[in-house]
């Protein structure tokens, strides 16, 4: 089972279990995508946020900022920023860059040497990842402080990662 907050329905996801599953509805496991340790958390209703059960679904905050303080946001909600592995999944985030002008963050960054994902994806450049960059791009490639958005049409960016933008960020977990 996939939980995703977003802002008010929780109440909605209560409603549609049986009474001795919402008795344990606050407790939930993270399982991050990599396959790597689980870490437990309390769903308090002070998350904003709705969950919502099947694929991994996005959510993108109201708030801007840059690439590194959109990561510590996501982080603290045993999340990361969103990583693009496929079209279907580049689809999935459009929902929320809409204006031709928009620009979101999503996990990619370029470490000097090569470009990667921060949830611990193979590289960048290997032959099995999915690549969308917009025509003419990546245009800061090798140099530090350079980070991936994403555009209204699906399209990837880079930008210099001090830049404030909106941002999306994914999380998988499992009821237990």
């Amino acid at each position: 089972m996939h939980i995703i907050t977003t802002r008010g329905r929780l109440t909605t996801v209560k409603q549609t279990l049986s009474s001795r599953q919402v008795s344990r509805a606050p407790l939930w496991r993270y399982l991050h995508p990599s396959g790597s340790q689980p870490s437990a958390f309390k769903l308090r209703p002070s998350v904003t946020g709705s969950c919502q059960f099947g694929s991994r679904q996005t959510v993108l905050p109201g708030a801007l900022k840059t690439w590194e303080e959109s990561q510590q946001a996501c982080r603290q909600l045993y999340s990361d920023l969103a990583t693009v592995v496929s079209p279907a999944e580049s689809t999935r985030l459009l929902g929320a860059v809409q204006e031709p002008g928009e620009l979101a963050w999503i996990g990619l960054y370029d470490n000097m040497a090569k470009w990667k994902w921060t949830m611990g994806h193979p590289d960048f450049d290997s032959n099995i990842d999915y690549h969308n960059w917009q025509f003419d791009n990546p245009k800061f490639k090798g140099t530090k402080d350079t980070c991936g958005t994403i555009r209204y049409n699906g399209l990837w960016r880079d930008e210099i990662c001090d830049t404030e933008r909106p941002f999306k960020f994914k999380h998988k977990l499992l009821f237990f």
